[in-house]
């Protein structure tokens, strides 16, 4: 399991966008998150298969919980007032805040950044019907390295895909959306790997557990202008943290 000292994660899943110019409208969505007192880092993933469910997903970190997206109460009217200078009604998004809850090392993953500018990630979300399942949550954690599909993809990927870490996220804000996410780093290769296809469409027919309403797994790219740092420049990291594994 994952260290003591927390960090706080933003996770978004965007499963239809505008139809031109998603990324100015993410980029100002995050020129202004950037600006909270805790915000670590924000990387957008984009997905590599056009067809696929989610086409960008966002992982943005904090070392706090001040940033309106973990607040349950109404947010300020500076986040309201850019979300509507910013958002068009073609976005349907799933956002939530999460923790690392545990990672296939024991020691914290998060925030980790791409090994390099290559930098593609398998993203894996699940989607529970109830929320407020506790036997299920109970029953995934206890065997999430199996159930996840952790374990399939350590023993099963080719060795030159070079992957080594996986972390889990779980979800604490109540707003529905996907309970749990994890995310594995390719290192060996880049998007037009015919491998790293080969070897998805192998996880795409993994037996996930059938408690889960919605399963999907895809792999993504975070590309290197796509990651934000504090106008300050990176953070001093607490403790057992650190920006790559």
């Amino acid at each position: 399991m994952a260290g003591t000292t927390k960090l706080y994660y933003i996770w978004n899943f965007f499963e239809k966008i505008q139809p031109a110019g998603f990324v100015d409208y993410w980029l100002r969505a995050a020129n202004y998150v950037k600006t909270n007192k805790d915000y670590i880092s924000t990387q957008l993933h984009r997905n590599l298969n056009p067809d696929g469910a989610f086409k960008y997903v966002n992982h943005a970190a904090f070392d706090g919980l001040t940033f309106e997206g973990f607040q349950q109460s109404k947010p300020s009217e500076a986040w309201i007032r850019m979300m509507k200078d910013s958002t068009s009604a073609d976005n349907v998004a799933y956002p939530g805040g999460y923790t690392e809850i545990a990672t296939n090392t024991g020691k914290p993953l998060a925030p980790w950044l791409p090994k390099d500018d290559k930098g593609i990630f398998i993203i894996t979300s699940f989607k529970a019907a109830d929320e407020n399942d506790a036997k299920l949550q109970e029953t995934f954690e206890k065997d999430w390295m199996e159930s996840s599909g952790a374990n399939f993809i350590l023993r099963k990927a080719p060795k030159d895909l070079g992957i080594s870490h996986l972390g889990l996220y779980k979800k604490f804000t109540k707003r529905p959306g996907l309970l749990y996410v994890l995310r594995a780093e390719l290192e060996g290769v880049g998007e037009d790997s015919e491998a790293a296809r080969s070897f998805l469409s192998q996880l795409k027919a993994f037996k996930f557990p059938d408690y889960f309403e919605l399963v999907d797994t895809d792999l993504h790219r975070a590309d290197p202008e796509n990651i934000i740092f504090p106008d300050a420049g990176k953070k001093d990291l607490p403790e057992g943290y650190s920006y790559k594994p």
